[in-house]
């Protein structure tokens, strides 16, 4: 990004103009034209989700009249009067057992099978003591071993299995015939085509249909891919991954119910077919976009030349400047923005001279002004001198206190005036707030107390010199000086790093303020270097996120919290 801001930097004014202009054309109208083809590919979205969902509908109600057809089958054979009372009897010989083949049986099975096309056998199995008879009639134990088996003795509804070749869907549920300790099951076998033909023609191209029984085993898959004859999904895979933002993303699909069976229905098309349907649309967009650019180009250059011209000449003459030649050959005879620029160049190069006496005598103010501040540096030696020598008497008159009080000046007038320099290390902005606590402390007859908790982190980070001391020195003179009962005074300080900030808070249980003096307090002024000063002073330097916040109550005293970047740190 860094080198992409420098080559434009580097240009000339006129290729800038010439690419903001073609940034400035282009951006609608790839805006538009890509809003455009987003509407049509949703809405193409929307109808591909409307035609799957209405196909979904009709291939369940297709497939759950199926079922129920075979269903009405099976029960019309379980509710035949004549078959369940031979069952109930005991057969004694082969001809009572050739008499029940020929009237119930065979009559039976034949009509129900010529009724259903699609069925493909029925089967009664049976532990009765009873021959068998074909396909009609089986010995149970030929069935016994399946695990559909204890499925269809558990349950008095019908369950559907695929054979073992896959090529019926069978239908089977108990016959209770009545007689103790038998068992009946009757099987009708459905051509697997024959149930599920319908779903091998619901879309010309790009579809797949999955059909899944309650138990999420695969009954019927189908998918139709002309273009590379491979398979979408393993079939197996679907139920698992349909949920995926992979899925999702690749297909338009709709599942659905079919209550006559308990089974699950899966409908999927591939995304790429959306695509496919607009590839045309997409082509004449990047055309007509592609014109519209040249077109586009073609005016803005033109463009460019009629307005950076007479910018060009006017820089051309600035330049001139630079070898003392005062002379305004620029001309324009228009009256807009570039020929008020080009007014105003005048004027300026005629003050120009005016300006150079200008900065002469400037450099004479500020020779004065840095004699002034080594003046300003020979008082404080002066002063460090006197203190020296008061501490030093104090010494050898075994006056402790004094010798004290003279310690701290020394060290609160050296972090003040901190060698003319603005900034100050926080540890000795630390430094210069504890000897002045110190001498307040003893000037106050010990009459209050003062905590410290500075992080070690932010001590050697900078802020302006004095900063703390007029926020503790407002602290003392207008709170603890002031509390009307016998509660002792209290000052806390506390620093640290919050929020990428340094955060100071300088507490007291003095008198506190009223809401009144608290919504003015940073902006009255007042004697000396006051708190409006502190305020003001951190907002010039570092902006209007940080300077001083002040919260008070009455008679309970007041907060005061300081806020202040993250700067310089050794």
């Amino acid at each position: 990004m860094s080198r992409i801001k420098q080559f434009y930097l580097q240009l000339k004014l006129r290729n800038k103009v010439l690419i903001i202009s073609l940034i400035s054309g282009l951006f609608p109208l790839l805006l538009l034209g890509i809003f455009g083809y987003n509407q049509i590919y949703q809405l193409l979205y929307e109808r591909e989700q409307k035609v799957l969902e209405e196909t979904m509908n009709q291939t369940i109600l297709r497939l759950d009249n199926k079922i129920n057809a075979y269903n009405n089958g099976l029960n019309y054979i379980l509710l035949d009067h004549n078959l369940n009372t031979e069952l109930s009897n005991i057969f004694t010989s082969n001809y009572q057992m050739y008499l029940f083949f020929r009237d119930t049986l065979n009559p039976l099975f034949y009509n129900s099978l010529a009724l259903n096309r699609d069925l493909s056998g029925i089967t009664l199995y049976t532990d009765i003591e009873i021959n068998s008879h074909g396909n009609f009639l089986r010995p149970l134990s030929d069935i016994e071993h399946y695990d559909w088996f204890e499925k269809i003795l558990q349950t008095t509804q019908p369950i559907h299995y695929v054979s073992e070749n896959a090529s019926a869907m069978n239908f089977a549920v108990e016959l209770f015939t009545g007689v103790k300790d038998t068992r009946t099951i009757i099987n009708l076998s459905v051509h697997y085509q024959a149930l599920f033909d319908s779903l091998n023609k619901l879309f010309d191209d790009h579809y797949g249909i999955f059909v899944f029984d309650s138990n999420g085993k695969l009954l019927f898959d189908f998918q139709k891919n002309t273009e590379t004859n491979e398979s979408y999904l393993q079939p197996n895979e679907v139920l698992s991954t349909i949920q995926s933002e992979q899925f999702e993303n690749n297909f338009v699909y709709k599942q659905g119910h079919i209550p006559s069976a308990d089974w699950t229905t899966v409908l999927l098309r591939p995304v790429d077919s959306i695509y496919h349907s607009i590839k045309n649309i997409t082509i004449i967009f990047f055309v007509v976009t592609l014109i519209s650019v040249v077109l586009l180009f073609s005016l803005v250059y033109l463009f460019s030349r009629v307005i950076v011209r007479p910018l060009e000449n006017l820089a051309l003459n600035m330049q001139a400047i630079n070898f003392e030649n005062f002379t305004v050959t620029v001309k324009t005879n228009s009256d807009d923005e570039i020929s008020t620029l080009i007014s105003i160049f005048r004027t300026m190069v005629q003050r120009i001279e005016q300006l150079i006496n200008e900065v002469y005598l400037s450099k004479i103010e500020k020779q004065e002004y840095a004699l002034k501040a080594l003046q300003a540096q020979i008082n404080p030696h002066f002063f460090y001198n006197a203190l020296s020598l008061i501490n030093s008497k104090a010494i050898l008159a075994d006056q402790e206190e004094i010798s004290l009080m003279t310690q701290y000046l020394s060290t609160f007038y050296r972090t003040t005036l901190n060698k003319g320099q603005d900034f100050i290390t926080i540890d000795e902005e630390v430094q210069n707030v504890v000897s002045y606590l110190k001498i307040q402390h003893m000037m106050h007859d010990q009459s209050f107390d003062y905590y410290l908790n500075i992080d070690e982190a932010i001590l050697n980070y900078q802020m302006p010199n004095l900063t703390l001391q007029p926020i503790v020195e407002n602290s003392i003179l207008h709170g603890l000086d002031h509390i009307e009962n016998e509660r002792r005074g209290l000052i806390l300080i506390e620093g640290r790093i919050e929020n990428d900030q340094i955060i100071f808070m300088i507490s007291d249980n003095g008198q506190g303020m009223s809401r009144e003096q608290l919504e003015i307090i940073l902006t009255t002024e007042t004697n000396g270097y006051g708190i409006r000063n502190v305020h003001n002073r951190i907002q010039l330097i570092y902006g209007n996120n940080h300077g001083l916040k002040y919260d008070s109550q009455l008679n309970q005293g007041t907060l005061a919290i300081v806020t202040l970047p993250l700067t310089n740190k050794y």
